[in-house]
């Protein structure tokens, strides 16, 4: 029943997500800008520049070091790597928070990896399989968002990135060549 539960609020997350990138791309990749993207390049210049403190509150937490072009998708297969490249025990896992009033506006991050969340966890040694399950089934809900997100022609980049001075990371984000539109399961959760 627990296991029905996780993925119902997995396929309602999936869904809002979509729905979300649909209608309202992050800003991330755009504010501050005096006209439309020219190119999946100008919204990743956008992405370095607003990437500062009066946008995210622990901005200063992951510098953003480079980002590189790394290919097109050109199949299914293709888009199956990197979902699952994506979602290994030891991705990158992002969560974001924030609060919008007259008075305070905060947007705020925070990074972890399924296998770290696994081994924080405070959980007794009987409900370890039933942990890893659910990250699991997470893993699993991301994979399938992933596929659904990516499409064949995108664009494929990859930024490096130091969290907290200590460690680096690698998220991968693609672009419609089209639209420019940017597709990720990082930044574009923002809105500013």
């Amino acid at each position: 029943m627990k296991l029905i539960v996780i993925l119902f609020f997995a396929f309602l997350f999936i869904e809002s997500y979509a729905q979300e990138t649909n209608h309202q791309p992050s800003t991330l990749y755009s504010v501050n800008v005096e006209s439309a993207p020219e190119s999946c390049e100008c919204n990743l210049d956008n992405l370095f520049k607003n990437w500062i403190q009066d946008n995210i509150t622990n901005a200063g937490e992951l510098e953003l070091l480079s980002y590189d072009y790394v290919g097109i998708i050109e199949d299914a297969a293709d888009i199956a790597l990197y979902a699952e490249r994506m979602t290994q025990l030891d991705s990158p896992m992002w969560g974001w928070g924030g609060h919008n009033s007259d008075i305070v506006r905060t947007k705020y991050f925070k990074i972890t990896s399924y296998i770290d969340r696994y081994k924080a966890a405070d959980v007794t040694e009987a409900d370890k399989a039933l942990f890893l399950e659910e990250i699991n089934t997470e893993r699993a809900s991301s994979r399938l968002l992933l596929t659904k997100m990516i499409k064949r022609g995108d664009k494929v980049f990859s930024i490096t990135a130091r969290y907290k001075k200590e460690q680096d990371f690698v998220f991968f984000v693609f672009c419609n060549p089209q639209s420019f539109e940017m597709k990720d399961i990082y930044f574009g959760f923002v809105t500013l």
